[in-house]
C-alpha cells in the first residue's frame, strides 16, 4: 500500500475508534424512578480505501476513502430492587419484553430525557 493509502486508512480507524467507545456500546444508564436501565448495543463498522499511483510521479495521483458505523440497540440492563435483568431486543428478542416488565416505560423515559436536557 501507498503512503497515501496508509495515511487515508489510518485516519478513517482513527476517527471510527474515537467514535465506537465503551460508551457507545454501554450506553447511559437511564434513571426512571428506583428502576435504572442501561442500553446495550451492537457496533458495526465498515471502510473501505482506494488509491492510485502515477509511476511519472504525483501527477495523476489520488486517493480516497469513507467508512460508516451502524449502532444497533440489542438488550437492556435493568436494574430494580438489587435485582439485574437482561431484556434482549435483539434477534430471538422483543421490545415488547422490555415495554410489559416496565409500564409507563417510554412517558418516563421521555420525562427524564427531557430533565436531563434542562440541567
Amino acid at each position: 500500500m501507498t503512503d497515501l493509502g496508509e495515511s487515508v486508512l489510518t485516519t478513517l480507524l482513527d476517527r471510527l475508534k474515537a467514535m465506537a467507545t465503551t460508551e457507545t456500546v454501554v450506553g447511559e444508564p437511564i434513571r426512571v424512578d428506583a428502576m435504572t436501565i442501561i442500553p446495550v448495543c451492537q457496533v458495526s463498522i465498515g471502510l473501505g480505501v482506494g488509491v492510485s499511483a502515477d509511476k511519472a510521479g504525483p501527477v495523476g495521483s489520488g486517493g480516497g476513502g469513507g467508512g460508516g458505523m451502524k449502532v444497533t440497540p440489542v438488550a437492556f440492563l435493568v436494574v430494580q430492587g438489587g435485582a439485574v435483568s437482561l431484556l434482549n431486543i435483539g434477534e430471538g428478542g422483543s421490545w415488547t419484553n422490555l415495554i410489559e416488565k416496565v409500564p409507563d416505560l417510554i412517558e418516563k423515559v421521555a420525562l427524564a430525557v427531557t430533565k436531563r436536557k434542562a440541567d
